[in-house]
């Protein structure tokens, strides 16, 4: 039965192999029966129901029905009738039927036993395929604590094999003692044993058949029957050596995560959904405001929201829901949120920087929110006075880039007004400058000597309207009674700003309705008159206008525009001064002019008659020597005054541009030999030496008015130096020039005085000092002469060691020959 039982049976066998063994099983319980017929024969039937009983074991109840009825059949032919005859009575009906109903009942239990050991071997299979599978040990005693089962893990944990442990006590195979106290501990089997209350041991130590201890958790259960009787116990271990290792060094994380929260600068708060703090650090609590991290957990939400006031960055109250915490209890995951808080009670305030996270559990349910609180205090305030510094650097550099562009403005305007003595014209030019970059349109109005308001200047950005800005002008003159205005500003000397033009003010500028239209048309938003004053009298008045809403006139602009018209003011004055001193200069030269020509008439009829005079008195001899002294005398001085008039005739000729040079071939060297003879005769008392190596030097010009170069430079050098000292002359040529050098010992010219020497009527200060006349206009002749030849004048002197005056001209190319 056993066997049946067995794994190899608990599949059905093919259906011709259970046919055949019924087969057999019958045949085999037929030979008996006719074996040992005489001893059966009371009983025909009891060795088939032997043979029933297997065939249902192994063939199945079905087939042991099939072989019922073919044992009834077989045992009435060949048991019950004589000589293979079916002849039945009544008795063997009852018997037959009796062997049916018992070998019915027979296949039927058997069958239900034999399906029952099948189904209880699969269970014991399953229970064992599992115990030897899960991750635990599993240790199973009998009642007296036998071991009758152990699985793979039992087998590592405690070293010993399972064929060895089954059959031992498990006192034997279960060493288990206190890890504190090192004492053996009561085996679970035992408690149960003892009716004592099943659990997990702490603190227990497996010692394994190697000697190796190991900490476990252990549990016991008792096994009992259906009257509950104790059957046995199974035990149910694990080895938590790694678990306890886990748990010590995720207490050591948790420790070093507590002590780096609590040490940290930034705040860190874990807050549950009721709003209640279940961790909270010292950085935390110092930031808003509490005595400890301690203090902080235990005030309650209500007290803390009247703590504080909180706002965000821009400063807009933030209600507690908006709190990146409780934000993150709605599953809004923001990145990080910029709060700031100020202390109800203190008066304290911060920035900070909140970063709120959710924690979920395993259901996806958020229990908890932890919020991270960085101070930003010190970086909104840098912020800030970063921020501060930028709008002043940058109002700085605006102002800077003003300045530079009302600087170059400035300078463009300077160059303007100083580049022209016409005033007219280069006031019109800064109108022009002026627009766009200072106004939409500009007038410049000038007082002239009359009193007389004349527009003498206007442009706009429109050109096309310029000539409506002179229509209203001669429309409606500004009127010097006028309280405001161009009139006003021109009476009074003081600037009018305008900086909002409204309806009140606009009716001021333009009383008469015909005025207000055009004006309108021109655009006028924001004015400014301003003067333009110089030595204290008011010359003219610039007015700008701006015609843009966004740019109103200000103290700045003011500033400005005074500059402009200071500068401007500056040229009309300084070109009225022009004129002023062009018309003196003309008036002088003029009478110069008239004068010399007027002395000339007279002087030269009196130098007639004191040479007429003097040859007569050398004729007759009827003057006596102190006469004829007073005569020379008088000759003398009518010759120096004749060289004065033909100098200043001369200089009147420069300045109108009518001295002429008529151009000759001439000998300059025959010419200087004939200007030196002549002074000498003149000057009898002293020396004037030639020199030269050339016997001829052609050169192309006047010869009158080169001998009136070298007598005037020959009598300077007489003029200013004294006997015995000669004044030498010396001509000497280099490629193309010749040159006539006057040479004397007298006084020298200081250094200073010598870039000046041949302007006109500049007279050294040396000269000046030692009372030696002149009007300072010989040698500006002298150069101008030199000029219109085409040649150079230079002078080197030392003061108190003489001078050198050189004349260079030009040669004349040689004539060709014929």
């Amino acid at each position: 039965m056993k066997m049946l039982l067995s794994p190899r049976l608990s599949t059905p066998s093919p259906l011709l192999l259970r046919v055949g063994i019924a087969l057999v099983t019958l045949t085999i319980a037929l030979g008996l029966s006719l074996l040992f017929r005489p001893l059966i024969e009371p009983s025909p039937f009891v060795l088939f129901f032997a043979a029933i009983a297997i065939i249902a074991a192994y063939s199945g109840f079905i087939i042991s029905l099939l072989s019922a009825l073919c044992s009834a059949v077989l045992v009435n032919y060949f048991l019950v009738s004589t000589a293979g005859n079916f002849n039945i009575n009544e008795g063997d009906v009852i018997r037959g039927i009796v062997f049916l109903f018992v070998a019915a009942l027979i296949s039927f239990l058997s069958t239900s036993r034999q399906n029952a050991a099948l189904q209880a071997y699969a269970q014991a299979e399953r229970l064992a395929v599992t115990l030897a599978s899960i991750g635990d040990a599993v240790i199973a005693t009998d009642a007296n604590g036998t071991i009758t089962f152990m699985n793979s893990v039992a087998e590592q944990l405690t070293g010993w094999e399972r064929n060895q442990a089954e059959g031992k006590k498990i006192t034997e195979v279960f060493q288990v003692i206190h890890a504190e106290t090192r004492e053996p501990a009561l085996s679970p089997v035992a408690r149960v044993l003892h009716d004592e209350a099943t659990g997990t041991a702490s603190h227990t130590l497996l010692r394994a058949k190697d000697g190796i201890e190991r900490a476990i958790d252990d549990s016991s259960a008792p096994i009992r029957d259906y009257h509950g009787k104790l059957l046995g116990v199974v035990v149910v271990f694990r080895d938590v050596s790694m678990r306890i290792e886990a748990d010590a060094a995720l207490q050591g994380a948790h420790d070093q995560l507590a002590t780096i929260l609590d040490n940290i600068a930034d705040g860190v708060l874990a807050e549950l959904p009721s709003g209640r703090l279940i961790y909270v650090n010292e950085a935390a609590a110092k930031m808003t405001g509490y005595s400890s991290a301690q203090a902080l957990m235990v005030a309650n939400p209500e007290e803390r929201a009247r703590r504080f006031v909180l706002m965000d960055e821009n400063e807009n109250v933030l209600l507690r829901e908006q709190l990146p915490s409780r934000q993150a209890f709605q599953g809004i995951d923001e990145p990080e949120q910029v709060v700031y808080y100020r202390n109800t009670a203190s008066g304290e305030a911060r920035w900070v920087l909140i970063q709120a996270r959710p924690v979920r559990n395993a259901q996806g349910h958020i229990i908890l929110a932890i919020s991270i609180i960085h101070d930003i205090t010190e970086q909104k305030q840098a912020e800030t006075e970063r921020l501060q510094l930028l709008e002043r650097e940058q109002s700085a550099r605006a102002e800077a880039e003003t300045a530079k562009r009302q600087a170059t403005f400035l300078a463009d305007a300077g160059r303007l007004l100083s580049g022209s003595l016409d005033y007219p014209t280069t006031l019109r030019a800064v109108a022009q400058l002026a627009v766009p970059s200072l106004a939409d349109w500009c007038t410049i109005h000038l007082l002239d000597a009359h009193q007389n308001v004349q527009l003498i200047a206007m442009a706009h950005v429109d050109p096309a309207k310029e000539p409506l800005i002179d229509e209203l002008f001669h429309s409606y003159p500004p009127s010097l009674a006028a309280n405001t205005g161009i009139g006003a500003v021109l009476h009074t000397g003081q600037t009018i700003l305008l900086p909002e033009i409204t309806a009140e003010t606009f009716r001021d500028i333009a009383p008469h309705t015909e005025q207000q239209e055009p004006l309108h048309s021109l655009g006028i938003v924001s004015a400014m008159i301003v003067p333009l004053i110089a030595r204290g009298h008011t010359l003219a008045a610039l007015m700008l206008v701006s015609a843009s809403a966004g740019h109103m006139y200000g103290q700045d602009d003011v500033s400005f525009a005074e500059a402009l018209a200071q500068r401007a003011a500056k040229a009309i004055d300084n070109a009225q001064l022009y004129q002023q001193t062009e018309q003196a200069v003309r008036l002088r030269e003029q009478f110069l002019s008239i004068a010399a020509h007027e002395l000339k008439t007279p002087l030269t009829s009196l130098m007639g008659q004191a040479q007429l005079l003097q040859r007569r008195a050398n004729r007759e001899g009827f003057l006596g020597p102190r006469d004829q002294h007073t005569l020379h005398i008088i000759n003398n001085q009518i010759s120096r005054l004749n060289r004065m008039v033909m100098a200043l005739l001369d200089t009147a000729r420069i300045e109108t541009g009518q001295l002429s040079i008529e151009h000759a071939r001439l000998d300059i060297v025959a010419l200087t030999r004939r200007a030196v003879e002549e002074l000498q005769t003149a000057h009898e008392n002293r020396t004037v030496e030639f020199h030269t190596q050339l016997e001829t030097a052609i050169i192309s010009g006047d010869a009158l008015r080169l001998e009136q170069v070298i007598q005037n430079l020959i009598q300077n050098a007489l003029k200013y130096s004294t006997e015995p000292s000669p004044v030498t002359v010396t001509v000497c040529t280099e490629p193309n020039w010749v040159n006539i050098a006057v040479h004397d010992q007298g006084m020298g010219i200081p250094e200073a005085a010598l870039p000046n020497l041949f302007q006109r009527f500049f007279r050294a200060d040396n000269a000046e000092a030692q009372h030696i006349s002149g009007l300072g206009i010989g040698l500006y002749v002298v150069k101008e002469i030199v000029t219109l030849h085409g040649g150079i004048i230079a002078v080197e002197s030392t003061e108190g060691s003489g001078s050198t005056f050189t004349v260079r001209l030009p040669l004349a190319t040689p004539e060709p020959v014929a």
